[in-house]
């Protein structure tokens, strides 16, 4: 245990160096190599976490395939949707809708507040069409993204949302 940690913290040095590199080779090189430790089969979980942290550390966008199949393993879902949460790029952003029809629960909840911390209008729009659907829930977490989103359009919509028959989701 201790060596895996100091071998952890010794890659997270590492990759921190590189995003503070101007070279968007290295941190090209450096995000492949990450993705192709986590396509190998013999790779153990909790390698397979770092690895995944240490991407969205680097947030290249050939690492967003990876990071979306891995919305879809119990055991790495969260650190996934950890990572694509600060992940630049409207990929990021596919990734988490993309993610959320095979997803239920308290998982689905997380990934609809990952899109609200998301600026950018594919999440907004998935967000919008959550207010008149699906269970009360996510109703509610929709609500609350959008209101923390504050462009107008989320406002108006969140104010006709107000006024339906069902008040489920009123501010």
């Amino acid at each position: 245990p201790d060596t895996a940690l100091a071998a952890s913290r010794a890659l997270g040095r590492f990759v921190a160096s590189v995003t503070h590199v101007d070279s968007k080779a290295k941190k090209q090189a450096v995000s492949s190599a990450l993705v192709a430790a986590l396509q190998r089969v013999s790779v153990v979980t909790a390698a397979r976490v770092v690895a995944i942290e240490l991407l969205g550390q680097l947030g290249e966008p050939d690492a967003v395939p990876m990071l979306a199949a891995a919305l879809m393993d119990t055991r790495l879902r969260e650190k996934a949707r950890r990572s694509l949460i600060e992940f630049p790029g409207e990929e990021a952003t596919q990734a988490l809708i993309d993610a959320l029809p095979g997803n239920a629960g308290p998982f689905r909840e997380a990934l609809l507040i990952a899109l609200g911390s998301r600026v950018d209008d594919r999440a907004r729009k998935t967000l919008r069409k959550l207010l008149s659907i699906g269970p009360i829930s996510e109703r509610r977490l929709a609500v609350s993204a959008l209101a923390r989103v504050g462009d107008a359009v989320s406002y108006t919509h969140l104010r006709a949302n107000e006024s339906e028959a069902d008040h489920v989701c009123r501010l």
